[in-house]
């Protein structure tokens, strides 16, 4: 009580001896309760943030779950009503889930997370119905199991630029519309200079890698030679490039965030890497498959940690298209240049043609609808025979009259 008291005569003394130290005195009282303030924020907000290792755990194991289930549905379900039904009906599900999280209370800081395996998922699914839809309408190409896109380069660039802007553009408006900005999925355009250099020497050295015919232990492209990989590198450049910004905004742009919030960056890392890992396990353009999803989770992690260092997707983009270079390539082995051309050439020597033939006629009525002819006349093997043994008479009568009139020009020509 003596202290309080002399205390307060002294504070009325500086008073009554000088006002305008005593307005200092509370200018400089009030300054270091607002420190003291933020700093007690900042002491608690990561207390707010901070969980128990089971919690922790939990929610890991609920994210691993959840990312495995659309690639269960996918390797599992064939392309189709159903496939897409599945995914519609779990990025539903996933939407339920965010919105009750986002009403609770408790929960409420982790409703980020359902929220981005609903824009994961729904991404997913129309990348698989504009993809497909694409695909057979609009190119009328066939996939196959060394090229899942299309037949022919200028197809499978095509489909592949529907493919990214099917999965781009959903992220980009579910995120804005979420109310969060672009730089949460670390489309940042101040700091696109970040790991910038990094990548593009490694883009640079894998072009080489592959050019050199060194990725062929691992991705086979029947021996293409410099000139064939010269001439695809324009394709190659437009597939690789938008597959990389592609596959680092769906699985690392829209998470690493929302695992910051519960996970420190390794563990959040490693949790996108093993589910980007798994959307490789039934690659067909690969020998060894173990090694290839070695090289994979330790490439997702890399591609993790370039995005946390640069805080942009740019970097990460560019390196994984890089690392894509030699498989793009594999894809490229089979593919025609030209379907049109390749559909309107014909061939060399018909008369041979139907003199070696020796398969059955309705697989020559399936191959010309594969091959988009149209619809051929039914006829039968015998009339099939008769008007080629006829075409082969007329084509001799033909190359007979064009050798005796190029055999008299050139006498004419001797002569004179």
């Amino acid at each position: 009580m003596h202290c309080e008291q002399y205390a307060v005569i002294a504070l009325a003394s500086l008073s009554m001896s000088s006002p305008v130290s005593l307005k200092g005195l509370l200018k400089l009282s009030k300054l270091k309760a607002k420190s003291l303030l933020n700093n007690v924020n900042a002491n608690l907000g990561p207390q707010k943030e901070s969980t128990s290792l089971i919690w922790v755990s939990v929610l890991g194991a609920l994210c691993l779950i959840a990312g495995l289930t659309f690639r269960a549905g996918v390797a599992l379900l064939p392309p189709g009503i159903f496939q897409e039904t599945f995914l519609l009906g779990l990025s539903a599900l996933f939407l339920s889930v965010a919105i009750l999280t986002r009403r609770g209370q408790s929960l409420r800081r982790y409703w980020e997370i359902p929220f981005a395996f609903f824009v994961f998922t729904i991404a997913g699914a129309a990348d698989t119905i504009f993809l497909h839809g694409f695909i057979d309408n609009v190119l009328h190409e066939t996939s196959s199991t060394n090229n899942p896109l299309a037949s022919t380069v200028l197809g499978t660039v095509l489909a592949q630029l529907v493919s990214t802007l099917s999965i781009v553009i959903p992220i980009i408006l579910l995120t804005m519309a979420s109310g969060n900005d672009l730089s949460s999925i670390f489309i940042d355009k101040a700091r696109i200079r970040r790991g910038l250099v990094v990548s593009i020497i490694s883009f640079l050295g894998f072009y080489v890698f592959t050019g050199l015919g060194l990725a062929q232990g691992l991705f086979p492209n029947n021996g293409i030679t410099l000139s064939r990989f010269i001439a695809l590198t324009p394709a190659l450049l437009v597939l690789v490039l938008s597959n990389g910004i592609r596959e680092e905004l769906w699985f690392r742009g829209i998470f690493l965030k929302k695992y910051g919030k519960f996970l420190r960056p390794l563990p959040s890392n490693m949790l996108a890497a093993i589910i980007f890992t798994s959307f490789h396990i039934q690659v067909q353009y690969t020998r060894s498959l173990l090694p290839f999803l070695g090289i994979t989770l330790i490439l997702g992690l890399w591609l993790g940690y370039l995005m946390q260092r640069s805080g942009n997707i740019v970097a990460p983009g560019i390196f994984h298209a890089g690392s894509d270079i030699p498989i793009y390539l594999a894809f490229c082995r089979t593919l025609r240049h030209d379907a049109t051309l390749h559909r309107m050439q014909p061939p060399s020597d018909p008369c041979r043609l139907f003199r070696s033939a020796k398969k059955p006629f309705h697989e020559y009525l399936s191959q010309a609808r594969k091959d988009g002819i149209g619809k051929p006349k039914i006829e039968t093997p015998s009339s099939v025979r008769a008007r080629s043994w006829r075409n082969c008479r007329v084509q001799s009568r033909i190359q007979s009259v064009i050798r005796r009139r190029f055999s008299l020009m050139f006498q004419v020509a001797f002569a004179l």
